[in-house]
């Protein structure tokens, strides 16, 4: 008999462990969100009211039922089910993100310099061309992320502008096609939640994921954001399907989602690829030979027409099968920056001698090499920036941000662990990069948001009274963050300010003429951020109406002239100053080429 007390109380002992665990993490969770997140705490009073109601909500028993009630129904919906609300998902995320950039006062042009980038590559791949030849005047059209010589072409690995080709064959405005595919990653992170844990935390994940203003502001963008974050559940949610089953199908499907997202963004693809390749092995090290041969057969085979073109971009810009175009540009214009820890030595300099190049190495890449000088210098910054930046952007709010320490008491399966393990593969792996900027981490947001995810989960299973009201607070206190209610979750973008000055200046220019446009930059004013010379409605800057080419000053641009005089001797030559803002006609290159 004392010996069955005493199992009974070590088993009451745990069972009241288990229940009072989650607390003693939210605690843990409240402090991190105060250290991290101490400019929004405390919370605003509408979030308190909020809370307050729903916990009075859920201390009425009948109505606690019929929320659980409702809950329940759409935790474990079938199959076709799932893929019908993915679908509504998609379309209610299109809406619910356009609308939300014209509430912001959005202004739907480029405004980063690799947006231009992914747009002339995506122009080319429209045409069926990945580079174009070398431009015989190359120092006039080489730009910030644009090669000219030996190949004209984006340095960017080409998955984003293939992502964005059917925008371009549509005649679509080029925000659209990353829209669509923002879109269609908020219906794919419903349908892995959906596997993952239930229903109702995948329509959480879609919700948080719509709330988190990095998402919203690269998903009107012509980044490589928007496709990565799309393929990477993609290859999640292929995995976790042919995890079940192990169809040769499915093991295609896997290998060309996870291909097309190597050559999107490699280090963002290896976050999602690496963990889900290991725990893939472990799944097939007691299946028999044939399946497991098959199975790597197919993933390879797949993902092979992907990796060779990019193997082909390689051999014609560097002449090696490794060293991408992205790397040669890194050591033309940013030297010291490619992966890992190589110190810094203030003597080298860009060879590319724009001045534009030479003042943005000064103002936006040094203070990140000092930071990323040695290992030492490189966890300092991740402590004092880099790793706050991660989190806060990864969470709608600091009172979401509480419960990603409960959420990790759901890691009870492999497949869970896998999906979270791209939030420290992302911290490891960008720790070796000397460039960090918030926009990368949207990346991670599948993994913490999963945690939140999850917490909602073990709330339901240790205390039964929260089904409603937890999952209820996180609907609630996410749309809250939508900057309809909160001002201060604008999405905070460059000002494109001079940008949309340089267009308006430029559509002056008479409809039937045919010109081209030198920019003028002003070392002590203009800004660096800001690069106009990019010709992105052509996969060939001769073929503009327009063409833009840098200002070399006249001893350089007589080239440019005699160039186009046995072209094109009648188009009109301006100069526009960017230190002022003024365009200045100079008259037709025959002319411009006969006075110099």
């Amino acid at each position: 008999m004392l010996q069955r007390t005493g199992t009974g109380q070590r088993q009451t002992s745990r069972v009241n462990l288990k229940r009072v665990i989650p607390f003693l993490l939210l605690f843990i969770g409240l402090q991190y969100s105060l250290l991290l997140a101490h400019a929004q705490w405390p919370p605003k009073r509408e979030a308190w009211w909020l809370l307050g109601g729903l916990l009075v909500l859920a201390c009425i028993p009948p109505v606690n039922r019929r929320i659980a009630k409702v809950l329940d129904a759409v935790r474990q919906p079938a199959r076709r089910t799932q893929w019908v609300i993915a679908a509504v998902i998609c379309i209610v995320s299109a809406f619910a993100l356009y609308f939300e950039a014209r509430h912001q006062q959005r202004s739907f042009v480029p405004r980063f310099q690799d947006e231009y980038s992914y747009l002339v590559q995506a122009r080319m791949l429209a045409s069926g061309r990945l580079w174009m030849p070398a431009h015989e005047l190359a120092e006039f059209f080489t730009s910030f992320q644009l090669l000219a010589e030996p190949v004209y072409g984006s340095i960017y690995f080409p998955g984003a502008g293939i992502s964005f080709v059917p925008g371009v064959w549509l005649g679509l405005p080029f925000w659209v096609m990353p829209l669509v595919t923002s879109a269609i990653a908020v219906g794919l992170l419903y349908l892995v939640f959906t596997e993952l844990i239930d229903g109702v935390a995948g329509i959480l994940g879609a919700t948080m994921l719509l709330a988190l203003p990095m998402f919203r502001m690269t998903s009107v963008m012509a980044l490589a954001q928007a496709p990565t974050i799309m393929l990477a559940l993609a290859t999640l949610l292929a995995w976790l399907r042919w995890r079940a089953s192990m169809r040769p199908w499915r093991a295609m499907v896997f290998g060309a989602c996870a291909g097309w997202l190597m050559i999107t963004r490699p280090v963002d693809a290896l976050c999602v690829i690496a963990p889900i390749a290991i725990a893939a092995l472990f799944d097939l090290r007691r299946r028999e030979r044939r399946l497991v041969a098959t199975s790597i057969i197919t993933v390879v085979v797949a993902a092979a027409p992907f990796l060779a073109l990019q193997v082909a971009f390689n051999l014609r810009v560097t002449g090696s099968p490794l060293r991408t175009p992205f790397d040669y540009f890194a050591d033309l214009c940013y030297p010291q920056t490619s992966f890992g820890f190589h110190g810094y030595n203030p003597s080298i300099r860009p060879k590319l001698d724009l001045p534009q190049v030479q003042k943005f190495y000064d103002v936006h890449s040094i203070p990140f090499l000092e930071q990323h000088a040695n290992v030492t210098k490189a966890l300092a910054a991740w402590r004092d920036v880099r790793l706050k930046t991660t989190l806060l952007e990864l969470t709608p709010g600091p009172l979401l941000m509480m419960l990603a320490p409960v959420g990790l008491l759901g890691l009870v399966d492999r497949r869970r662990w896998v999906a979270f393990a791209i939030l420290p593969m992302f911290v490891g792996l960008y720790f070796c990069y000397v460039f960090f900027l918030p926009h990368y981490v949207v990346i991670a947001a599948p993994a913490m948001l999963l945690t939140v995810a999850m917490a909602v989960h073990v709330f339901r299973e240790r205390w039964p009274v929260a089904t409603a009201l937890v999952p209820l607070a996180v609907l609630r206190l996410t749309v809250l963050e939508s900057s309809r209610f909160n001002r201060s979750a604008w999405d905070d973008v460059m000002d494109p300010g001079e940008i949309i000055a340089i267009d308006r200046t430029l559509a002056t220019i008479p409809s039937n003429e045919r010109a081209i446009v030198l920019f003028r930059f002003d070392p002590r004013s203009s800004n660096p951020h800001v690069e106009p010379v990019y010709n992105t409605d052509v996969a060939w800057p001769d073929d503009a109406r327009i063409i833009r080419a840098h200002d070399r000053g006249d001893d350089r641009n007589v080239r440019l002239f005699e160039y186009y005089a046995k072209r094109a001797p009648d188009r009109i030559v301006y100069r526009y100053d960017r230190a002022t803002g003024s365009m200045s006609r100079l008259g037709t290159v025959a002319e411009r080429a006969s006075r110099l």
